[in-house]
């Protein structure tokens, strides 16, 4: 997936490096487990969303707004915070209509690292 011209990064490095105290190394093991765990996540969270777990969507959507802080991705974050209102609020249907917008972010965090991880962009 590449950026458009113009396209706003959905990664800020320089916040992600702060959040781990400029330890490159850290940011990469983050950012791999991220990028490992990223499908078994996103699935959970959508087939908790669609069965109506609210406890289950809220606790994926705050460990997922969690990485996304430590990641830099400040767009991804406020959508997991998004859902996770949604859940606490109990108005899942409301998450299913926003759900896809949250995975789409997610993929852009992903295609972010890992094409940083191929050399395509400055750390990790």
């Amino acid at each position: 997936m590449s950026r458009m011209a113009g396209e706003i990064p959905p990664v800020d490095l320089s916040a992600a490096l702060k959040s781990v105290g400029g330890n490159e190394e850290l940011l990469g093991e983050l950012v791999k487990i991220f990028l490992e765990e990223l499908p078994r996540r996103l699935d959970a969270v959508r087939h908790a969303v669609s069965r109506g777990d609210t406890e289950e969507s809220r606790r994926i959507a705050h460990s997922l707004k969690g990485a996304l802080t430590m990641l830099g991705a400040a767009e991804g974050r406020a959508l997991a915070r998004q859902v996770e209102g949604l859940a606490d609020a109990r108005q899942l249907k409301a998450a299913t209509q926003l759900i896809e917008s949250f995975a789409l972010e997610l993929e852009r965090v992903a295609a972010f690292y890992r094409s940083a991880q191929k050399g395509n962009n400055a750390t990790p």
